[in-house]
């Protein structure tokens, strides 16, 4: 890849380097629209105080385990 200002050849990140700084924006932005939707259901009263957390729980554990995986 090439700069498009002066042609200068650009290195692009390793995929190591990538998946060394976490979960992505759009994995992050997922999860954060699966706990709105179970917050939704929770206020509607579908789903318990008690299902919530613990779908709130593994939702957010989706990332940490993610992240986990990418470091070993």
């Amino acid at each position: 890849m090439f700069c498009v200002s002066c042609g200068a050849p650009i290195e692009e990140p390793s995929q190591g380097d990538h998946e060394a700084h976490g979960p992505t924006a759009l994995q992050t932005e997922y999860v954060l629209d699966e706990i709105r939707k179970l917050e939704a259901l929770r206020d509607q009263g579908v789903i318990t105080e008690k299902q919530f957390q613990d779908q709130r729980r593994d939702s957010i554990g989706t990332l940490t385990a993610n992240q986990s995986k990418k470091k070993i």
